[in-house]
């Protein structure tokens, strides 16, 4: 049931991610796990709950392969009814997006001093309510080197996103580091619950 490496390929989008369908026991919903594998092929791993067969986890994740540069890890629970099984809950982590690009550090600019970095409000280290937005921080910085987003939840639990972006500058010892996550709001805003910044300036 799992793919050999070279069958493997991680073609999860957040479209696709978003569009899978979870349900519950009680009512049989859910995508099933047939139509999954035909439409995103077979995963990198694959295993029954510890006591019985009633649940089946897989996980897309080059890294299960020994490919450690490449983080993109989706993992999927199911549940059985009848012959077949069902989606009832959904996580997907270092997942890129089209929505939040990024941009090739550059070691000759530094727009993150550490006065910069102290106007980013953070907001609730929970819902990141009253934090600055995502792009009032791109407004601020400029493009991040990198951004991913992480996501969880589907069934009987409420679903959370949340985004993570990087920015380096610098060279050799002299380096800026500086990190922001934010959690998506009702609104479709994300907005920032916490940051972390290394200054050599």
């Amino acid at each position: 049931m799992t793919a050999s490496q070279e069958e493997f390929s991680f073609n999860w989008t957040l479209k696709d991610y978003d569009s899978l369908v979870t349900g519950m026991k009680e009512d049989a919903t859910g995508d099933s796990l047939s139509d999954i594998i035909e439409k995103y092929g077979k995963p990198s791993s694959a295993r029954f709950g510890e006591y019985s067969e009633e649940n089946l986890f897989l996980t897309y994740a080059a890294m299960e392969y020994g490919i450690n540069e490449d983080q993109r890890n989706l993992k999927l629970v199911f549940y059985k009814n009848g012959s077949d099984y069902y989606l009832m809950n959904k996580e997907v982590f270092y997942l890129p997006d089209d929505q939040f690009p990024t941009k090739e550090a550059d070691p000759n600019k530094n727009l993150w001093t550490k006065e910069v970095f102290q106007q980013v409000i953070v907001g609730d280290s929970n819902t990141g309510q009253g934090g600055m937005s995502y792009e009032e921080v791109i407004a601020l910085g400029g493009l991040p080197y990198e951004a991913t987003l992480f996501a969880y939840g589907g069934g009987i639990f409420e679903e959370r996103k949340e985004l993570q972006i990087f920015y380096k500058n610098g060279s050799g010892s002299k380096q800026t580091f500086v990190d922001f996550r934010f959690v998506r709001q009702k609104d479709g805003i994300y907005r920032v619950y916490a940051k972390n910044g290394t200054f050599y300036n």
